[in-house]
């Protein structure tokens, strides 16, 4: 039989899920735009642009928060799943042995 070269460990999924969520950019705060008075229309046009960046990106933060905080609970019931499957398999394998 060849050797499964997938190693799933349970623990390590607890572990990889919580370092992914203190990793992931959700804090809010969008740096500031500029409200300095602008020498001609270009600098004007950009800074129209820029002046929906904040509302956007705290839009994106929230979202993002969400779906991480998603993420790491849904890893926590894979992380309970594999353990609990890993202790009954064990103790199956326990019974049989002589």
């Amino acid at each position: 039989m060849a050797e499964n070269p997938i190693k799933i460990e349970a623990p390590a999924f607890g572990r990889t899920a919580a370092q992914w969520f203190a990793e992931a950019p959700t804090s809010p705060g969008a740096p500031p735009v500029s409200a300095v008075a602008v020498p001609n229309p270009l600098d004007e046009s950009v800074l129209a642009v820029l002046a929906e960046w904040p509302a956007v990106h705290e839009s994106l933060v929230a979202d993002r928060l969400a779906k991480a905080t998603a993420f790491t609970t849904a890893n926590g019931g894979t992380t309970a799943i594999l353990t609990a499957e890993d202790a009954a398999n064990a103790a199956d394998i326990s019974a049989i042995e002589v």
